[in-house]
C-alpha cells in the first residue's frame, strides 16, 4: 500500500510531517550560510519561508554550524525596547546554552544604545562562548514594522558586517533575515540598512518535476492530474497543496472538471472567501496598502495584459509583489496564477477601490461604450469622433517628409513632428525683457508675475484631497526650463567634475539593453536615475534652482486652470509620451502639441520630474497664497508630471507625488528653474 502523503497547507512542513520539496532557493541559502553570508527572504506568504530556514538549520549541524531561529512575531510587539532584545538573548542564551547570564549582562550595559549594546553581545559574550561559525535565522521580520525602536536592530546587523574588517570573529556571524515586508519598509535610511549588503534568495513556485511528489499515489494520470492543478495555481506551494490534498480526499474519478469543480469550492465560489491566504492578499491590497489607488491601478493595468516593466523603486509595484498576487518574468509583471486572476477581477478591483476611482473607473467604462455603440450606429459621426475613440478606420499610409510626419488615411490627414526638433529662437516681450533666455546650454522660458488657480479644478474627476482646495496663488515672475534636462546637459556638470554621474547608465526597460547615459543616440533625451540631491546639484550648477511646486504648475497650467498642459483633454500618443506610446522616453522637445501655455514642452509624461518642496498631504489647505516655498519638512520630496509609463491621472497638472529624495528610478528627471528681475 502506498504511503500516504501528507499535505502542508499552514505552518512548516517539518512540523507537520509533510513533504518536503527542494527548490533552487535550498541550494541557494545554504550555500550563502556556509560561507558566512548575510541573506534575506523577504516574499509572501505560505510559500515556504520558515519550512526553508527549518531545513537549512538541520543541514547546518551536520557541517558544525551552530544556528538560532527567532522568530520576531513571538516576542511581541506591546513590550519595551529592552524586553524586546532580551526576548532575542534569550532565545540564543537557551539554544546554544550561554553560560553569561543575558540578562544582567544587559542590564549592566545599560548606558549605551540598543544597536552598540547588542553589537557587544554578539563580541563579547556570543562569539566568546560559541567558538564555531554561527547563523542566526530571524523569522517574521515584518512584526518589526510595529515596533518604533526596529531601526536600531538592523543597525546593529549593519554595524556586525562593517566591523568585519577590525573584528575578525564577526566573520564567524551571519544572519538571514526573513518576511514579508520590502527593504524600505523595515529601514528607509539607505546608509544603515542591511539590507543593500546582504543577499537576497528567491522562492519560486514549484515546477512540474519538483512538484510531481504531491501526486505519486494519485495512479497512471498522476502527471496529467498534476498538469489540471497548475492550470490554476501555477504551482504556487500553498495553492498546489491545498488542492492536491482536497483532490487525494475525492472519491470521484480525477479528471479536468473535478479540478475545475474543486478550484470553484476551495478558491473561486462563495467558499473561497474564507481562505487564509486569498484573505492574505486582500489584506495586503486594502488595509496594508501603502496606496490603495496606485496599487490598483497598477495591478488592473497587469491584469489587463498591458506591458509592467518590473522596478524595484516602485513601491506599487514592490508591494503586489509582496503580496504574491504578481511575479516578474523576464523583468515583466504577470499575474501569479489563474485563481489571483479569477478572485481579483475587474470586479473585486471596482468594489475595492476609493470612491473617487470608482465614480471615474465607472465613467470610463460606460461613455466610451455608449460613445462607441452611437459611432458604430451613425453614419453622421464625424471622422474625427470616431478616430478619437478608436472606431475602426482603413490601415493608415505613412510618408516621411522632413521635419515632420505626415499620416494620411483614407479619411484624414494629420501632422506630428518627428524626432528633428528646430533650434530656439531667442523672443523679446515688448518691455524689452527677454522671454528666453540660455542657462548653461539650456533655453529657459519667462513666466510672467501675476496669480494662477493651483490645486485641483472644477471638473477634474481625477483630484485627489492632497491637491486640495484649489486656491488663488501669486508668483514673482521666474525663468523655468523649456525642456527636461537632458543627458548631455547633465554630463557637461559631470564632467566638471560637479555632478555625480546618474545611478545606472542602462534603460532598464530596454531588451537588449542599451547604454542610455553618455550614448550620443540619447544625449537629447532625459537624464534619468538621478535623485533630488543629484538634481538641486546640477541646477546650483548653473546658477539655477529646483522650481518649487507652485512654479512647476503654474508653468504646466498657466492663468487659465488647465487640467493638462495643453488645451482642452484630449489625450494621444501624437501629443503627449505616457503608457504604451514608446515604453521608453523621447527626446525632449518631441511633442509639439502637448506644449504647456509658456512653451514649455514634456511637463505631462516622458518623465517625472523633482521639485524643491518637501511634501505634505495638508499642504495645499495651510500655504501661503504668495510665492509659497513648500513646508520646512515632510514625507519625502514631491515628484510631478507622470511620466513615460504613466496613466492618463498622472499626467495631469496638479497632480502630486513623492518619493523620499535618494530615490532614483528610469522614469524620474527634473528640468530648473532661476528668478527673474521684477518687471517694472
Amino acid at each position: 500500500m502506498a504511503k500516504e502523503i501528507i499535505y502542508t497547507v499552514g505552518g512548516t512542513v517539518q512540523a507537520g510531517g509533510g513533504i518536503y520539496i527542494k527548490r533552487k532557493a535550498d541550494d541557494e541559502l545554504l550555500e550563502l550560510c556556509r560561507q558566512s553570508e548575510f541573506a534575506f527572504i523577504l516574499s509572501s506568504r505560505q510559500v515556504g519561508k520558515s519550512s526553508l530556514i527549518v531545513r537549512t538549520a538541520q543541514q547546518l549541524e551536520s557541517d558544525n554550524i551552530r544556528s538560532v531561529t527567532i522568530d520576531l512575531s513571538a516576542i511581541g510587539v506591546k513590550v519595551s525596547p529592552n524586553e524586546w532584545y532580551m526576548g532575542i538573548l534569550n532565545e540564543i542564551y537557551s539554544t546554544l546554552e550561554l553560560k553569561t547570564d543575558v540578562f544582567n549582562w544587559w542590564m549592566d550595559h545599560a548606558k549605551l544604545g540598543p544597536a552598540q549594546r547588542l553589537t557587544n553581545f554578539f563580541k563579547d559574550v556570543l562569539l566568546k562562548e560559541v567558538k564555531d561559525q554561527i547563523v542566526l535565522f530571524f523569522d517574521e521580520i515584518d512584526s518589526t514594522l510595529s515596533i518604533p525602536f526596529s531601526d536600531d536592530f538592523y543597525v546593529a546587523i549593519r554595524a556586525v558586517y562593517n566591523a568585519r574588517a577590525t573584528v575578525p570573529d564577526f566573520k564567524r556571524l551571519s544572519f538571514v533575515l526573513v518576511g514579508v515586508a520590502t527593504p524600505s519598509d523595515l529601514i528607509s535610511d539607505n546608509k544603515r540598512t542591511p539590507f543593500n549588503i546582504g543577499r537576497r534568495v528567491e522562492i519560486n513556485d514549484f515546477n512540474l518535476t519538483e512538484a510531481f511528489p504531491l501526486v505519486e499515489n494519485f495512479g497512471i494520470q498522476a502527471a496529467q492530474i498534476l498538469t489540471w492543478v497548475f492550470q490554476y495555481t501555477s504551482g504556487h506551494p500553498y495553492l498546489t497543496q491545498r488542492l492536491c490534498a482536497y483532490l487525494a480526499k475525492s472519491k470521484e474519478v480525477l479528471d479536468e472538471q473535478v479540478v475545475a469543480h474543486a478550484v470553484e469550492r476551495l478558491f473561486t465560489g462563495e467558499q473561497g472567501r474564507q481562505d487564509n491566504n486569498l484573505q492574505f492578499v486582500r489584506d495586503m491590497l486594502s488595509a496594508r496598502s501603502p496606496d490603495i489607488k496606485r496599487v490598483l491601478k497598477t495591478y488592473h493595468l497587469i491584469r489587463s495584459g498591458k506591458r509592467v516593466v518590473d522596478d524595484e523603486r516602485s513601491v506599487a509595484k514592490a508591494h503586489l509583489k509582496l503580496s504574491g498576487l504578481v511575479r516578474s518574468e523576464k523583468g515583466i509583471l504577470k499575474v501569479r496564477n489563474e485563481i489571483y486572476n479569477t478572485v481579483f477581477n475587474p470586479q473585486w478591483i471596482l468594489e475595492n477601490s476609493p470612491r473617487d476611482w470608482q465614480k471615474i473607473t465607472l465613467v470610463s467604462l460606460s461613455v466610451p461604450l455608449g460613445i462607441a455603440l452611437l459611432v458604430a450606429a451613425s453614419p453622421f459621426i464625424s471622422n474625427s469622433l470616431r478616430g478619437f475613440f478608436q472606431v475602426a478606420t482603413p490601415t493608415p499610409v505613412i510618408v516621411t517628409v522632413e521635419p515632420t510626419q505626415v499620416i494620411s488615411t483614407s479619411t484624414e490627414t494629420m501632422i506630428i513632428p518627428t524626432e528633428t526638433t528646430a533650434p530656439p529662437t531667442m523672443t523679446m516681450t515688448p518691455s524689452g525683457s527677454p522671454t528666453e533666455v540660455d542657462s548653461g546650454g539650456a533655453v529657459m522660458v519667462l513666466v510672467k508675475a501675476g496669480e494662477f488657480q493651483m490645486g485641483g479644478v472644477k471638473g477634474d474627476l481625477y483630484a485627489e484631497n492632497h491637491e486640495k482646495p484649489s486656491r488663488a496663488v501669486y508668483l514673482d515672475a521666474y525663468y523655468i526650463d523649456k525642456f527636461e534636462v537632458t543627458n548631455a546637459l547633465y554630463k557637461a556638470c559631470v564632467d566638471d567634475d560637479v555632478c555625480s554621474p546618474p545611478k545606472f547608465v542602462y534603460f532598464f526597460s530596454d531588451s537588449p539593453r542599451r547604454i542610455y547615459y553618455g550614448n550620443p543616440d540619447y544625449d537629447q533625451h532625459p537624464v534619468v536615475y538621478v535623485d533630488w540631491n543629484m538634481a538641486k546639484t546640477y541646477c546650483e550648477w548653473r546658477d539655477a534652482r529646483l522650481p518649487t511646486e507652485a512654479e512647476w504648475e503654474k508653468a504646466a497650467r498657466g492663468t487659465d486652470a488647465r487640467i493638462y498642459p495643453w488645451e482642452g483633454m484630449e489625450l494621444a500618443c501624437q501629443i503627449v509620451n505616457y503608457r504604451d506610446c514608446v515604453n521608453r522616453t523621447k527626446q525632449v522637445g518631441f511633442y509639439e502639441g502637448g506644449k504647456g501655455p509658456y512653451g514649455t514642452y514634456d511637463m505631462a509624461g516622458n518623465v517625472w520630474e523633482w521639485v524643491a518642496d518637501w511634501y505634505s498631504q495638508t499642504y495645499y489647505r495651510n500655504s501661503l497664497p504668495t510665492n509659497p516655498l513648500g513646508p520646512d519638512s515632510g514625507l519625502g520630496k514631491v515628484m510631478r508630471g507622470g511620466s513615460w509609463a504613466s496613466d492618463q491621472d498622472d499626467l495631469r497638472t496638479s497632480e502630486r507625488r513623492r518619493s523620499p529624495p535618494n530615490f532614483y528610478s528610469l522614469e524620474l528627471g527634473f528640468r530648473c528653474a532661476q528668478n527673474a528681475a521684477p518687471e517694472p
